[in-house]
């Protein structure tokens, strides 16, 4: 429970009693297994961070606490919400007994469980939890803005969007984000559209030019697009937008809004 530091003569004789080997967990745990699955989660599949968080669970090196973390991380990957807010929920009374490290993903995996479940009020509260904790390490740091960055951007937090993108552009583990600084660069170009239109739609269309022919990452730009007309009131060029983009649930909810707005003449334009 981190309440004490036995030397290393004493550990080796507790694993020995253990029937553990001593020189290969301390191995295992020279570097932080969770920076190294997120690290993993970045940079390569969902199924690789998955094969290595169940062999971790079977290798005895690590307590009860992180396990449960673990499984946890493991249950999100998968989108199990069920399991994963079970396993979280479990854990609110071992909190007292949290490393810095485990406190840091524990609310960090709890930030993403809500904001996959579009509960971005609460994810919100525990954002600003997440960045008030006084941290040394650069790369939670990184992991940190990234998520403050989309979740600030559901509660129309333009300002902090602004904030935490630059933030992670200054940070030095920020070439792990690399697929998402794209995503974040049209989220702040939409949190900035009210203040230059014009300039702003000069970004989009440099980005476009480079977006390649990802079917995905196209659609998600024409919705951030549309988004950045409709935050002017030019709700017929968003409309306009959207309509190629509807089976894109966040494009569908805006257009079935706008529909209904210049129908009823509320914001005709």
């Amino acid at each position: 429970n981190n309440q004490s530091k036995p030397d290393e003569d004493s550990l080796k004789l507790l694993f020995e009693r253990l029937d553990l080997n001593y020189e290969e967990i301390k191995e295992k745990r020279e570097h932080n297994v969770f920076e190294g699955l997120v690290k993993k989660e970045l940079s390569q599949s969902k199924g690789d961070v998955l094969n290595e968080i169940n062999s971790i669970i079977i290798s005895n090196a690590y307590t009860s606490i992180e396990l449960d973390l673990l499984v946890s991380y493991s249950s999100l990957l998968d989108k199990n919400y069920d399991e994963t807010r079970f396993i979280l929920s479990k854990q609110e009374v071992n909190l007292s007994l949290f490393n810095n490290y485990e406190m840091i993903f524990y609310i960090y995996l709890f930030c993403r469980y809500l904001h996959e479940t579009n509960q971005n009020l609460r994810a919100y509260s525990q954002v600003k939890v997440l960045n008030s904790i006084n941290l040394n390490n650069e790369f939670f740091k990184a992991v940190i803005f990234d998520i403050s960055i989309d979740i600030a951007f559901e509660m129309g937090e333009y300002d902090q969007v602004v904030r935490f993108f630059y933030l992670l552009n200054q940070n030095e583990y920020n070439f792990y984000f690399n697929k998402k600084i794209t995503l974040h660069k049209l989220q702040t170009l939409v949190a900035n559209a009210k203040f230059n239109l014009s300039e702003n739609l000069e970004e989009f269309d440099k980005i476009k030019k480079n977006l390649g022919k990802d079917d995905n990452t196209n659609t998600i730009y024409n919705y951030y697009l549309a988004l950045a007309y409709y935050k002017n009131g030019l709700f017929k060029k968003s409309l306009e937008i959207l309509k190629d983009i509807l089976d894109y649930p966040r494009a569908l909810a805006l257009f079935a809004y706008l529909t209904k707005k210049t129908a009823s003449g509320e914001y005709y334009h």
